[in-house]
């Protein structure tokens, strides 16, 4: 094959940072070992803390998140829930960057097919449309 492909690596590169945190956690504004209760002394645990969340910001500043659910509270685990939740939200990551590789190869195609402008005013486009796309300066 000698198309373009996106791979892992691609995807990976263009997280700027992690946040995990649980719906409970949100909650109190605490993390999940503060769980919030339905009522004080009830004894009841909010199943708030079943739920993990993960939020990725991206190096141009949209934000993608995941979410992993523990439907037995006996088994939840923080670590487990982080990676089903951050799988969620690669998933979710893949197709916004392959349409942003799709936009980088199309473009200056586009452009030269027009015919409409001097290869000095492509040259510009097509740097101008490279720092866009890898979130450089315009």
């Amino acid at each position: 094959m000698s198309a373009p492909q996106v791979t892992p690596a691609m995807v990976e590169a263009t997280i700027a940072s992690e946040h995990y945190f649980t719906a409970a956690g949100a909650m109190n504004g605490t993390d999940w070992h503060n769980v919030w209760r339905v009522e004080p002394g009830a004894g009841y645990e909010s199943p708030l803390w079943l739920v993990t969340y993960c939020s990725m910001v991206l190096k141009n500043g949209h934000i993608v998140s995941g979410e992993a659910y523990c439907a037995d509270p006996a088994k939840f685990d923080e670590e487990t829930g982080r990676i089903e939740a951050r799988k969620v939200a690669i998933n979710k990551l893949w197709p916004m960057v392959v349409y942003a590789e799709r936009e980088r190869m199309a473009a200056p195609a586009f452009i030269e097919l027009k015919g409409e402008f001097s290869a000095e005013e492509i040259a510009k486009f097509k740097a101008y449309w490279e720092r866009r796309v890898s979130g450089g300066a315009e």
